[in-house]
């Protein structure tokens, strides 16, 4: 069927590792003291959590899959 065309026009060069980037700059933020313009999100950092102790978790669940046993024997009645 012939052979592929393609887009035409001189190759590209290599672009230098050191050139500016090409495209559209972020724009900027406003100056904060203009009247109706904040200074933009707040950023929030994330709370450190304590880790658990592996001995008080294996007692947290030891005492919740009792109680769970305990509900699953009640007979329940539904009318």
């Amino acid at each position: 069927m012939g052979t592929p065309r393609g887009l035409g026009g001189a190759p590209l060069s290599p672009i230098p590792p050191n050139a500016p980037p090409r495209g559209p700059s972020p724009t900027p933020l406003p100056p904060p003291d203009l009247p109706g313009i904040g200074p933009g999100p707040e950023r929030r950092r994330k709370k450190k959590v304590a880790p658990i102790d592996l001995g008080e978790l294996e007692a947290w669940a030891a005492r919740m899959n009792a109680q769970f046993e305990e509900a699953e024997r009640f007979r329940l009645v539904v009318e």
